[in-house]
């Protein structure tokens, strides 16, 4: 789960990142951190949100909490 699902309230998906081994080539990865600032409070947009009828689908958090429930994999059993 990404950001944009969270801001977009469930409606655009994101796909994981899936590398495929094998034993012809050396694959090599590098992390590269991008996002907003740690404390930057993400919710779903409030244009995207409406009680009635499009309750929102994830609670508030800051960035900080977001990325450390991801990297813990907790993020993925908090919201299914």
């Amino acid at each position: 789960m990404f950001p944009c699902k969270i801001l977009s309230n469930g409606k655009c998906k994101s796909i994981e990142h899936r590398a495929l081994v094998n034993d012809k080539a050396t694959r090599m990865s590098i992390a590269l951190p991008y996002g907003p600032s740690l404390d930057t409070v993400i919710r779903p947009a409030p244009e995207l949100v409406d009680k009635e009828s499009h309750p929102p689908a994830y609670v508030e958090m800051t960035y900080r909490e977001f990325f450390e429930l991801q990297q813990t994999g907790r993020l993925r059993s908090k919201f299914g």
